[in-house]
């Protein structure tokens, strides 16, 4: 007597599941590569992360000539300083506040000089690491602000760069730090 292989409907249900998974093998494994690579070097992925956003609106802001120039270097500076200390707070401050200006033509005295408080913050806020990031990131929003708005009165800048662009700052920063700083730190420091 030969025992035939019964085919049972519950079965089924594999053949197509492992269809898909030969016809994306590729997908599938450069996924999984991603994965590992963001389960391994969770640091590495957070500060590329971070720099890729603010890279991309310097570079948008400066490509399409807009007239205020806010974005989020000083939070993410402030931030990564907390969590990895000043050395990689300085070169993230260096690369991702000039490169897009590089990259853009639009490389200047303002904005290299815009970088020296981003870094000077960064480094005074090692001395206050047991203060809240979201008092400290207030705090040092209106000192940002300030210098800000004394750089651009020194070097003579047009009236809105003079007013208008350190309140912008001023604004955006206080509500990154209110609404993502405490946040962002936490998934930094998991």
């Amino acid at each position: 007597m030969v025992i035939k292989k019964l085919r049972h409907p519950k079965h089924e249900f594999f053949v197509p599941l492992r269809r898909f998974v030969r016809s994306r093998k590729k997908y599938l494994l450069l996924s999984l590569g991603i994965l590992i690579f963001i389960l391994m070097f969770k640091d590495i992925f957070i500060l590329l992360l971070l720099g890729t956003i603010v890279m991309a609106i310097d570079f948008i802001l400066h490509k399409t000539r807009f007239p205020i120039h806010a974005d989020f270097l000083f939070f993410s500076s402030l931030v990564i300083t907390r969590a990895y200390g000043f050395n990689t707070a300085l070169i993230f401050a260096i690369i991702a506040g000039n490169l897009p200006e590089i990259f853009t033509g639009t490389f200047d005295i303002p904005d290299m000089l815009s970088t020296i408080p981003v870094i000077l913050l960064c480094f005074l806020s090692d001395y206050f690491l047991q203060w809240n990031i979201v008092i400290l990131g207030i705090i040092f929003s209106v000192v940002f602000a300030l210098l800000e708005f004394f750089i651009a009165l020194i070097l003579a800048e047009p009236p809105h760069k003079v007013i208008f662009e350190p309140l912008v700052v001023l604004i955006i920063n206080i509500l990154l730090f209110i609404n993502m700083g405490e946040f962002i730190l936490y998934l930094m420091k998991i």
